[in-house]
């Protein structure tokens, strides 16, 4: 990636926005992130979530069946509200936002 030429692939990492984690116990000492810091957005459709449900399924060694199954609806309603969201690994300047997944 740090190879790449400028107008290459852009990389992002997602974030949790502080303040939009559920009142869940075990989720508390999750990371999060000023939302100003975060200041890229994907907003995803019916087809995304889906495609998120079936993801979970590869963090087996992390998380319960019963947790992995109850995640993307959980994230979903409460920490993505219809937009995912990210920060740019490297500043390239630009607009803040990514096409929707519509």
């Amino acid at each position: 990636m740090q190879a790449s030429p400028a107008s290459g692939a852009e990389l992002f990492y997602p974030g949790i926005a502080a303040g939009s984690l559920p009142p869940i116990p075990q989720m508390q000492d999750w990371a999060v992130t000023d939302p100003s810091r975060l200041p890229v957005s994907y907003a995803y459709n019916a087809q995304d979530l889906a495609t998120a449900r079936a993801s979970t399924q590869c963090h087996a060694t992390q998380f319960s069946a019963e947790e992995r199954a109850q995640m993307p609806d959980l994230f979903h309603a409460t920490v993505w509200q219809g937009s995912v969201h990210f920060r740019r690994a490297f500043d390239r300047g630009g607009a803040e936002s990514v096409p929707t997944g519509e």
